[in-house]
């Protein structure tokens, strides 16, 4: 078996990916009421990803300041990394963070060398996600124990019982 090691960068592409997926995960089946609801100490998931979105807008400038470039510019017509399934989509903050972060995805990748600012700066966005992407996951378990509390308890197999016995 051969390991082959992969550089820092393509590493970092594939946690801000990552992010991505994350996202998918905890907003699906959220509904745009849930995810106004404050259930994450105060917040709610649509805010976090306000956040996230103003952050994510910061890094793309930072990330283009620091190639020598111009900022992408998201829009519709950018392909999603991982297309998500609900029926607000084209409204919602994940599409519009899915937007914006894709086009960060592209513009780092068609960079073959990172200055160690811009690498520092990937590391730290990347560990900002998994913050977030852990509040969010604590927002929806606090909206499924308050909705779905009992059945959250219960194990998804019950033993099987031995009438013999």
């Amino acid at each position: 078996m051969s390991l082959e090691t992969i550089s820092e960068s393509t590493f970092l592409l594939t946690e801000l990916r990552y992010t991505l997926g994350q996202l998918a995960v905890q907003t699906m089946g959220l509904d745009s009421e849930t995810r106004q609801m404050p259930l994450c100490s105060g917040r709610s998931v649509d805010q976090i990803l306000s956040e996230m979105i103003d952050r994510e807008t910061g890094f793309q400038k930072s990330c283009a300041e620091l190639l020598g470039t111009t900022p992408p510019v998201a829009s519709d017509n950018v392909g999603a990394a991982i297309p998500l399934s609900s029926e607000d989509v084209g409204a919602s903050a994940v599409h519009r963070f899915e937007q914006l972060r894709t086009a960060t995805i592209e513009l780092l990748e068609g960079h073959d060398s990172w200055p160690p600012a811009l690498l520092a700066d990937v590391k730290e966005q990347a560990a900002a996600d998994r913050r977030e992407t852990t509040a969010i996951a604590e927002c929806r378990r606090a909206y499924l124990d308050a909705t779905h509390g009992e059945h959250l308890q219960k194990p998804l197999t019950t033993p099987s019982e031995d009438p013999s016995a």
